[in-house]
């Protein structure tokens, strides 16, 4: 599946590579190689996730950074529709209390003065 580009990330992503000599070890005691480390590709992928959730994380207003975590969470969960993406947030066993923890908020402060 491939994640389409988010526009409101910003481009200081990490720049690390999936090879062994990028780490500073060679690992089979061969002469340094390029070739990819086991793993390596869902290690950088988690190293992403991370970066753009602190990224949802310095927007100031909590409605936005909520609207901001929900899009993310759409396009990497979600399923594609004609309205944009679907998600369930039970399936995913996510509620507001979680969801406040996410964006680094109480739900209190996420949800106030809403029901």
């Amino acid at each position: 599946m491939v994640t389409p580009s988010l526009g409101w990330v910003t481009a200081a992503k990490s720049t690390l590579r999936a090879s062994s000599s990028h780490i500073g070890m060679d690992l089979d005691a061969q002469p340094s190689s390029n070739a990819p480390l086991p793993g390596m590709a869902f290690l950088l992928q988690q190293i992403r996730n991370t970066e753009e959730i602190f990224e949802i994380n310095r927007i100031r207003s909590a409605e936005r950074r909520l609207l901001m975590l929900l899009r993310w969470l759409g396009v990497r969960f979600g399923q594609d529709s004609s309205r944009g993406y679907r998600l369930s947030l039970k399936d995913m066993n996510l509620n507001h209390r979680s969801l406040a923890e996410i964006c680094g908020l109480t739900r209190g402060s996420l949800f106030q003065g809403r029901p």
